[in-house]
């Protein structure tokens, strides 16, 4: 079994999970984009890879490196719970830097792994047929696309089993599990 550890906000850089860092730091390579804010009820984030010329707005958190399978964690419907049930918000703008620096990357196995993998290409692919358009507003509109809105979800079914739950699985249900595997990181 594979892990992601959790990334502590004082580390650079712990196992392979590299931590947000700030635009003032991005002399990247590739490298994931989080924006800063989101809509309250928002399933999905617009979470993107972007190539090393192209820094986006001073409203993202950046992540260096283009990994993938943190990727398939972050644009499941997983990542957006964790967000609303740990970040705090000061003047309407959410903490994704605690909730990701804080989550709960769990084990994995090397067919789990795959299939993430496969799942979030088939995410990038249903974007690529929303030309023309900002992710922003492809996300934010709360009417995705239906084959993106499938994608996620296939991406969903994937992340979940890889943290023991049921596709079927609650809102509440998936807390209760992120918050359970959380304490168990800090208690060994």
């Amino acid at each position: 079994m594979k892990r992601l550890p959790v990334v502590s906000r004082t580390k650079p850089l712990v196992g392979g999970v590299p931590p947000v860092i700030s635009i003032q730091d991005a002399s990247l390579n590739e490298h994931l984009v989080i924006p800063k804010t989101y809509i309250q009820n928002q399933k999905y984030f617009a979470i993107e890879v972007l190539p090393p010329n192209l820094i986006d707005s001073d409203d993202v958190y950046i992540v260096a490196g283009d990994n993938h399978l943190i990727m398939g964690f972050l644009l499941s419907s997983l990542f957006p719970i964790w967000v609303r049930h740990t970040s705090g918000k000061d003047n309407g703008v959410v903490d994704f830097k605690t909730a990701y620096n804080t989550f709960p990357f769990p084990e994995f196995n090397a067919r789990q792994e795959a299939k993430i993998l496969e799942r979030v290409s088939t995410v990038y692919r249903a974007r690529g047929t929303s030309s023309g358009k900002q992710l922003s507003d492809i996300y934010c509109s709360g009417d995705l696309p239906d084959h993106l809105e499938m994608a996620h979800e296939d991406l969903d079914d994937a992340v979940l089993e890889v943290f023991g739950l049921p596709s079927d699985s609650s809102t509440e249900d998936i807390a209760e599990k992120l918050f359970s595997d959380y304490r168990k990181l800090f208690q060994n």
